[in-house]
């Protein structure tokens, strides 16, 4: 085998969230270079479905807000299409507290319900973060770091591309 070549068995890693491809015997750098091109077209098409579905998306919101007007117009709450029904639908929304003194008169109330354990969660992109965080800090400063209720963390390691 020579420099330009690397051997499968070198590196086997768990990619997130699947299994390791199995890559054959010997792998060329001519091989990985096709791969990494058709790994950059693929984002590119995501990219541009991603960019479609925006565009649907935002027409969607257009469309029902004409379809709205035009039933409040009438005086309804729904009509039958040759397609389907289409209907209004109030929902509400509230705003998670954001000054402490509000938090707490909420967590009250949470408490005093009952339910204030199951509804407390953490984010799990903000656990990460915190984790992540911390690690780094107790890595600068020589030391070794775990977070108490929070099991070891499952390394992953996965491919990016630049331009």
């Amino acid at each position: 085998m020579n420099e330009m070549e690397v051997s499968a068995g070198q590196q086997e890693q768990e990619a997130w969230g699947t299994e390791a491809p199995q890559a054959p015997d010997e792998v060329t750098m001519a091989k990985m270079e096709e791969l990494s091109e058709r790994g950059f077209q693929i984002r590119q098409e995501i990219k541009e479905l991603g960019d479609r579905e925006k565009e649907l998306q935002d027409e969607l919101r257009g469309v029902k807000a004409k379809i709205l007007s035009t039933l409040t117009h009438f005086g309804l709450t729904k009509y039958a299409s040759k397609n389907g029904s289409v209907f209004t639908k109030k929902t509400y929304s509230v705003r998670v507290p954001k000054d402490d003194e509000s938090r707490e008169r909420f967590f009250g109330f949470l408490k005093a319900e009952g339910i204030f354990d199951n509804l407390i969660t953490v984010n799990s992109r903000t656990l990460n973060s915190l984790y992540n965080e911390r690690l780094e800090a107790a890595k600068d400063a020589g030391e070794s770091f775990n977070m108490p209720g929070i099991e070891p963390p499952t390394m992953f390691e996965d491919v990016n591309f630049k331009k």
